[in-house]
């Protein structure tokens, strides 16, 4: 319940009578190929995209589409995917009591708030998933980030008050405390287009 269209490849929006709509297609327009492409985004050095831990923790699984561990390549494989779907799931049990693997599923979504239920969940997970990513946007900002740009700037020796420190001029010391500003953007960035499409926090 909730979910449109019903059937094919692409899902526009999925839909609670009580609590709204959550679009998808909003957010993903073209579908896969295109990755997100109405996501929000930052820019950011390539040392904190990859040293920030800005993605949720990658979780393993063993088991194939079959339930048989050697039926799928994926078998063991740690992605990011498996952990989001491991959230969904207890967020389903959860809210609805059951997730969509369980052998009572079908009888659960029969329940008359079900799509109330699953809205419940997917914003569950959306939410574990925000406050993962900003926490570790906030601290990488303020570290890996702020280094990133010191070694920038002291590459120009006229941006450095002392040659013997690396201390920099006044007009060019960027400090932790600077970065607040930035990742108070970057936040109401994320909550203004999430938001527009019914994420909220």
């Amino acid at each position: 319940p909730g979910i449109h269209p019903k059937t094919g490849d692409e899902r526009e929006y999925f839909r609670s009578a009580t609590k709204g709509d959550l679009k998808l297609e909003q957010l993903d327009p073209g579908g896969k190929s295109n990755r997100g492409l109405k996501m929000p985004a930052i820019l950011i050095s390539a040392d904190l995209h990859r040293r920030g831990q800005l993605h949720v923790e990658r979780e393993t699984r063993w088991s194939g589409p079959e339930q048989d561990p050697d039926s799928d390549d994926a078998q063991g494989r740690a992605t990011q995917g498996f952990a989001i779907k491991g959230e969904f799931k207890r967020q389903l049990i959860h809210h609805l009591g059951e997730h969509e693997e369980s052998a009572n599923w079908s009888s659960a979504i029969r329940q008359a708030d079900a799509a109330d239920k699953i809205f419940n969940a997917m914003q569950g997970t959306y939410r574990w998933m925000r406050s993962d990513m900003l926490d570790a946007l906030e601290r990488g900002l303020k570290t890996r980030e702020l280094a990133y740009y010191r070694a920038i700037v002291s590459r120009d020796q006229s941006h450095v008050a002392n040659p013997v420190t690396g201390e920099l001029k006044p007009n060019y010391h960027l400090k932790a405390d600077d970065m607040n500003a930035v990742y108070a953007r970057a936040k109401a960035n994320n909550d203004a287009i999430m938001g527009g499409a019914g994420w909220t926090a």
